[in-house]
């Protein structure tokens, strides 16, 4: 019966994904599209969670009320090991992928401090001028001793700024803000949280094909948004795509060029830096167009509902496997 129930879940949630991934194609604002993505990636965990426990506790205690029959018939067609395989490798993914979370933070922290990373009083001072400007708390800005470009943001309780000192070599000083304005404006939106709960849930469930593409998604339009802010806070979107060129130009030298803990803030595939380079050159809008409230409330209705019908189907094709008639379940309830 749970491992039914889990399938039919993952079903429920994997048919809701795939029409809020279509409803995406009709979102232009950043904040609703990553509220959407994270929502896909949170689904499967609450189906999955919100199945077996409320299933566990209706259906058992209301088929009490019909003859010990339906029971002996269930024990007799899933044997336990079967009817809990399902969920209990869930749970079990769900747990490695939690610990893998933490490790990557443990290993990450580890290599920053090998690294002989040291606080550098002059880009924290203007870190600090920046994330009074932005309205956001100010982050710790290290300085690393590594010969490839490296910038990104970590962290739990208080967010931390890394960047090497290739960094500070090759870059001017317009090319350094503009990098230091974009990992600032990831402070700004918690990315470095959001993202580490992202990549949790995907990994619990990688098999589904809209964590994926969501988890894909929002990693990707995570630098777009914070190019277009860091633009805005900056004025000067040249700078930008010039740190950019210079990084996707040393990626082209060094194409065994690495970045710690696989966290990708200014160095990642060749397309994605082509792309951000040539929005920065084509002067995107800063302010997405937002799409009609009664259009996107339409299609939550509709997801609402499919969620409903594949609900009650899955929950009448269990009744009948469990010889639990629901026509008969609801004239005992009456």
């Amino acid at each position: 019966m749970y491992t039914l129930l889990a399938l039919s879940s993952l079903m429920l949630a994997t048919l809701g994904s795939a029409l809020m991934m279509r409803m995406l194609n009709t979102i232009h604002k950043w904040s609703w599209r990553r509220a959407i993505q994270l929502l896909i990636l949170i689904m499967p965990l609450v189906a999955v969670g919100l199945g077996l426990s409320l299933f566990h506790y209706l259906l058992l205690h209301l088929c009490a009320l019909l003859p010990r029959s339906s029971a002996a018939l269930l024990d007799s067609a899933f044997p336990t090991w079967l009817d809990n395989a399902l969920p209990i490798s869930i749970g079990i993914v769900a747990l490695g992928a939690i610990c893998f979370g933490g490790i990557r933070l443990l290993l990450l922290a580890r290599v920053v401090r090998r690294s002989g990373a040291y606080h550098h009083t002059e880009l924290q001072q203007y870190a600090n001028d920046l994330a009074q400007r932005l309205g956001t708390v100010r982050p710790r800005v290290f300085l690393c001793f590594h010969d490839r470009p490296l910038a990104f943001t970590y962290g739990i309780f208080r967010p931390t700024i890394l960047l090497s000192t290739w960094m500070v070599k090759q870059l001017d000083q317009h090319e350094l803000d503009a990098v230091l304005a974009h990992e600032l404006e990831h402070v700004a939106r918690f990315d470095y949280l959001i993202i580490l709960l992202a990549t949790i849930l995907h990994d619990t469930f990688f098999y589904l094909p809209t964590s994926r593409k969501a988890y894909c998604q929002l990693q990707q339009e995570k630098e777009l948004i914070c190019d277009d802010l860091a633009v805005h806070a900056t004025k000067r979107p040249l700078a930008l795509a010039s740190a950019l060129t210079k990084v996707w130009l040393h990626r082209i030298d060094t194409p065994l060029c690495a970045v710690i803990g696989g966290v990708q803030l200014l160095a990642e595939g060749r397309t994605l830096t082509d792309y951000r380079i040539n929005r920065l050159l084509d002067a995107p809008p800063l302010i997405s167009i937002q799409p009609s409230r009664i259009r996107i409330l339409g299609t939550s209705i509709s997801i609402v509902l499919a969620f409903a019908c594949v609900q009650g189907i899955s929950s009448i094709l269990l009744l009948a496997v469990m010889n639990c008639n629901p026509l008969a379940l609801f004239g005992k309830l009456l």
